[in-house]
């Protein structure tokens, strides 16, 4: 995750490579943020699980399971057709 963030900076910083007045872009960068807070999320959980404090029931997690598929198929489609 950190080299992935390192290298989307580096190509977001490249001058010309990245037309900031799509709105595509705007909204694949909201999606990797919601992939980076929910990375942050699945490790409280598995630190709640540890402490055999969870909180949340299967069904949850079998839920919750599916969102960063949903988003990397998003942030997929938003890089290739670049809908608006």
């Amino acid at each position: 995750m950190i080299a992935t963030w390192g290298f989307g900076l580096v190509l977001a910083g490249t001058p010309g490579l990245v037309d900031w007045r799509m709105g595509w872009i705007w909204v694949k960068l909201v999606l990797v943020a919601a992939l980076t807070t929910f990375h942050v999320a699945l490790s409280r959980w598995r630190r709640a699980f540890s402490a055999d404090r969870n909180m949340h029931s299967v069904r949850f997690f079998r839920i919750v399971n599916e969102l960063p598929t949903l988003a990397m198929i998003g942030i997929v489609l938003l890089v290739v057709a670049r809908p608006f």
